[in-house]
């Protein structure tokens, strides 16, 4: 199907998926070398490789075309609800969240079930032509629909949308509307149906799948004789192009896939040359079907023959409810064609045509196309009838159509029918004549459109119909589309860009590492920590240094550990390593000394990110600590700060040996002369301090003689 196209759109053909038409309708095409339509330099630059040796055996894209939905016209394009009956369509997502009321509606009159006016009306499937491949297609809530064949859709957008664009990687969201990839797919694609200049190689065939019809069309759709345009593209062309492109170049393009009037645009993705032997004119003579013997029947200019069979790849359809990034599983919607002829080549093994042959002769592509540059567009606006206007005009006469108020950016359509043989001119900024004017399509009979983007700097367009015939009537409808009513380019091209952008990973926090010398006596707590740790445990080895000595390692999440309460504790004894791997927010170590010794302690572990939230800190409780320890005479041992949050902070000393004393301070470490609380008993004997209040409470221990003592500390707060 060819649908009417905007200036500088060279093909607007809708399409998609591969039906194997019937062999015995298909025509073989003339035999001639290459012609104008179909030449390699098209497609190509002057830099092309022509010679055969120089071309690679096989190639692919760099950028593999990415798989996505032809939006099928009797699925109402873009207002397909692909995700569900209770989920919203690309075309209702767009119009909540860029404010275009009228979407849906629009999308269905330029794309969808509303496009086909003319369709046969049904109710039922068994109303439409199964042979065709209708089916009845309803809009959502409609009793009655149209038939439409399923083949109708708009992958003459999605091929090109899928070789320039890369593939949106995450949803999006825009006015608390969320765009997920498939809808932005949808979006991406149907902006490609305008504003995309384009290089095509070959004619387009219409003969349907029984032979009927034969309107071919060139680059730019004007129809031209039905045998060229089903000639299909040139064996040799198309081994030059594909060569160049994908082999030379690593770049993907476009091809019509099927040869009748159906056409199904698939993206290319590679090729890889299976056969490619040298054959003498007799056996290429042979190969494409005429008589044996020389001279080579197809080109006079041939002087070298190669038998050649290549299997082509390309990129189909993915099913219409799919969703995600389906570049990982791109081999899944990959096919592969195999394509069998003849090159030609001159004395200097430069290729200069080539025939089909086998079934290739049949089914092998269309035409070859290329997109350009994608320019900034509107697709899908609101299209307004200005005036319909009808009369009659003599031959050599003028007839005025009218006059009306348009806006630079606004695409103006003046669509005129009749009988007779009348010529359609319109100009923006006063009345056309015969070399004045901005539109003549120069077409026999009187069915003439114009479709025209307003310049900046105009306001009115006129238009006139001139009689060539004798007598002639004519309808004109005029119809202007208005800016920023559809789905802008622009606004499509920035969420594909920001589904583009992965979120940046931060780099993983470099590990925090401490090691530590010290001294413990027998039976006395070294205590290290808190320590924030983020992912991952903190990792503790404990290193006794002295030959006699012995320290025993300790970890706990959450709290100081104690004799009896730890997550860790490996209890080696003597000089052997121990270590210890614990998890949890806050982790605190702690050293014993079973035998008086110097220690080795080295910590590893990951802190938070810089960003993470500070640990939730527990709520205060009852507290016990109880620490062993040993003194010498006139040396301190302090302990603390005791967070006691309410009630009293109650401290007792046991002495073991020798004769210790108890100092409890608040808010700073005692000393002898600064202290809240001091017992003063003499020798080994129990001293006991109770201060109420709260804040940081410190504790001493005093050797007035050397001894050992235990510690014991209950308070209400939290853990140290």
């Amino acid at each position: 199907m060819l649908r009417a196209t905007a200036p500088g759109i060279a093909l607007a053909l809708i399409a998609c998926a591969a039906p194997e038409p019937p062999p015995e309708t298909r025509d073989r095409r003339a035999p001639i070398a290459w012609g104008p339509e179909d030449r390699p330099e098209i497609l190509l630059d002057d830099a092309m490789e022509t010679r055969h040796a120089m071309l690679p055996a096989q190639g692919e894209a760099a950028r593999i075309p990415w798989a996505g939905s032809y939006w099928p016209t009797h699925l109402d394009s873009l207002n397909d609800r692909w995700a569900g009956p209770e989920s919203r369509s690309p075309a209702e997502k767009y119009a909540e969240a860029f404010d275009r009321p009228g979407l849906p509606d629009q999308i269905s009159a330029a794309y969808g079930i509303d496009s086909l006016p003319d369709a046969t009306p049904c109710t039922e499937d068994s109303a439409c032509d199964a042979a065709k491949g209708e089916t009845c297609a309803r809009r959502r809530g409609a009793s009655e629909g149209r038939c439409i064949e399923t083949w109708f859709g708009i992958c003459h957008a999605w091929g090109p949308a899928a070789v320039v664009e890369a593939e949106p990687r995450r949803a999006v969201v825009r006015d608390g509307v969320e765009f997920r990839i498939n809808d932005i797919k949808a979006l991406v694609t149907l902006s490609y149906d305008e504003g995309l200049p384009q290089k095509v190689m070959a004619l387009r065939c219409d003969k349907t799948a029984a032979g009927e019809g034969g309107v071919a069309y060139d680059a730019f759709g004007r129809p031209v004789e039905a045998d060229a345009g089903c000639a299909d593209t040139n064996a040799g062309s198309f081994h030059i192009v594909i060569t160049n492109l994908l082999g030379l170049r690593a770049e993907a393009l476009v091809e019509d896939r099927t040869y009748d009037y159906e056409v199904w645009n698939q993206p290319i993705r590679g090729y890889r040359i299976t056969r490619d032997e040298a054959v003498d004119a007799a056996q290429a003579n042979a190969l494409v079907g005429a008589p044996a013997e020389a001279p080579y029947r197809f080109n006079a200019e041939a002087v070298a023959f190669r038998h050649v069979e290549m299997d082509l790849q390309y990129i189909f359809e993915s099913h219409q409810g799919e969703d995600g990034h389906l570049a990982d599983h791109i081999d899944d919607y990959t096919g592969t064609d195999r394509y069998a002829y003849v090159l030609e080549l001159d004395g200097e093994g430069r290729i200069i045509g080539g025939e089909w042959v086998g079934d290739s002769k049949r089914n092998h592509p269309d035409f070859l196309w290329r997109p350009i540059v994608k320019e900034d567009t509107e697709v899908a606006r609101r299209r307004d009838r200005l005036a319909t206007v009808t009369g009659a005009v003599a031959e050599n006469a003028w007839a005025d159509l009218g006059r009306w108020d348009v806006v630079a950016g606004e695409r103006v359509h003046v669509a005129m029918k009749g009988d007779g043989d009348a010529d359609l001119y319109v100009r923006f900024g006063s009345r056309p004549w015969l070399s004045r004017h901005d539109c003549r399509p120069v077409l026999t009979g009187t069915e003439e459109t114009c479709t025209l983007v307003v310049p900046e700097g105009q306001t009115r367009v006129f238009a006139y119909a001139r009689g060539f015939a004798p007598a002639s009537s004519y309808t004109v409808d005029v119809d202007v589309e208005r800016a920023d009513t559809g789905i802008r380019w622009r606004v499509v091209r920035a969420i594909l860009e920001e589904s583009l952008r992965v979120p940046e990973t931060p780099p993983p926090p470099e590990p925090s590492m401490a090691t530590m010398m010290g001294r413990v006596e027998a039976r006395e707590w070294r205590h290290f920590g808190p320590f924030s740790v983020g992912s991952g445990p903190l990792e503790a080895t404990l290193q006794t240094l002295d030959a006699t000595g012995d320290a025993d390692l300790y970890v706990r999440a959450g709290a100081a550990p104690t004799a009896d309460d730890f997550d860790c504790r490996p209890w080696a004894g003597g000089q052997a390593a121990e270590t210890c791997r614990v998890e949890g927010a806050e982790v605190y170590v702690a050293v014993y000394g079973y035998q008086a010794t110097a220690f080795q302690l080295a910590l590893a572990w990951l802190p938070p990110p810089e960003d993470a939230p500070p640990p939730v800190e527990p709520p205060p409780g009852p507290q016990v600590v109880s620490l062993e320890g040993a003194v010498e005479k006139d040396a301190w041992r302090r302990y603390g700060p005791f967070q006691v949050t309410g009630g009293e902070l109650r401290a007792a000393i046991t002495g073991l040996t020798g004769d210790v004393d108890l100092y409890v301070r608040r808010g700073e470490p005692p000393t002898a002369d600064a202290h809240d609380c001091r017992p003063w008993l003499e020798g080994p004997a129990d001293e006991t301090c109770a201060l109420t209040g709260e804040g940081q409470f410190y504790v001493g221990v005093l050797g007035y003689e050397a001894g050992a003592y235990r510690l014991e500390l209950r308070y209400t707060g939290r853990a140290r």
